[in-house]
């Protein structure tokens, strides 16, 4: 796609999945750090550059002048757009998590952490975003933020889970995937909690609403945050992949170590249980996961695998595409 402000980004790639925002209107992040808003209709589509491309209605910079000493033209914008009603929220390669007004086109909401960012900021049915950090660029140590977007951006952390740093590859630490959510397989019953993979190695599963009572320093951010409570955490290897909750309480976790997955057991707990967690009626739980089974081949995953009518496929670093029962 012809767009201005390309001169800052040193990438012209495309990693991030398309939003249909309805209205025939498109939005999508390019790694030249610029958000478009595109015309669906492939009959208004024109021939640039000997490519049918689609006709651009808006654009949104997404990096602000003084990220661009401080990132160099590392500003790529590799993750999906999310929607919560009237906004797209975006994670950023210059730092920012933006929240974009669909009326107006233009950024109305920016919480600034410093770090490359690579994973989509999650939205849960809350109404809450779960963030990935990575270590790149900061202090301290990257993992996930929880914030509330119905904030001003400087009130808006509800919690932080900090990661190890470990250096692996061209990372040092922090998350480069998604974190995911049980939202969709938790109709209420169970607790809400989040699963995510972590360059240090391990898969951490912890409660989306419960924290510990103690706060760790964050010092790219120069504030003190909740942290949640974790329910589990295993070596599992490093990990670029987003974990996946699925029918049946399972989790899917994949990465260079391979495939592994878990069943997630809920045994009824008392109120008074130090590891328990509070469901949205108020009752309590404790989780049992349990390693169920593990894939590898002699060979590494970066992909997050997906699950249809109980097959599990995902693309491997060899080429190839396989199907786990």
């Amino acid at each position: 796609m012809e767009a201005g402000h390309q001169e800052n980004s040193y990438s012209r790639d495309n990693d991030s999945s398309a939003l249909d925002i309805g209205g025939g209107v498109l939005f999508n992040a390019g790694e030249n750090a610029i958000g478009y808003f595109l015309d669906s209709s492939t009959s208004k589509a024109k021939i640039k550059q000997g490519i049918k491309q689609p006709d651009i209605l808006s654009e949104v910079q997404l990096y602000a002048a003084a990220d661009i000493g401080k990132h160099g033209g590392n500003l790529v914008a590799e993750s999906s757009p999310s929607r919560l009603k009237d906004r797209i929220f975006i994670a950023a390669g210059s730092g920012h998590i933006y929240g974009i007004s669909i009326a107006s086109k233009k950024i109305v909401w920016d919480f600034y952490t410093g770090s490359d960012l690579d994973g989509t900021a999650v939205i849960s049915k809350s109404g809450k975003l779960f963030c990935a950090i990575e270590k790149q660029y900061i202090q301290g140590n990257g993992g996930v933020l929880k914030l509330n977007p119905n904030k001003q951006p400087n009130a808006s952390v509800e919690w932080f889970l900090p990661t190890g740093n470990r250096r692996f590859s061209s990372w040092e630490g922090g998350i480069i995937g998604s974190v995911a959510l049980n939202d969709e397989y938790n109709s209420g019953e169970f607790p809400a909690i989040f699963a995510t993979n972590a360059i240090d190695g391990n898969l951490y599963i912890g409660s989306q609403n419960m924290i510990t009572g103690k706060k760790i320093a964050v010092p790219w951010r120069n504030q003190s945050y909740d942290t949640p409570v974790i329910v589990f955490k295993k070596e599992i290897g490093s990990s670029i992949s987003t974990p996946i909750f699925t029918d049946g309480n399972k989790l899917i976790s994949a990465g260079y170590n391979g495939v592994y997955l878990f069943n997630l057991n809920w045994e009824q707990a008392k109120s008074g249980d130090k590891n328990a967690l509070r469901n949205a009626k108020g009752q309590f739980y404790r989780l049992k996961v349990v390693e169920s089974g593990r894939f590898k081949p002699g060979l590494s995953f970066e992909a997050t695998p997906v699950v249809w009518d109980g097959i599990v496929r995902i693309c491997a670093r060899d080429g190839w595409m396989y199907t786990l029962g």
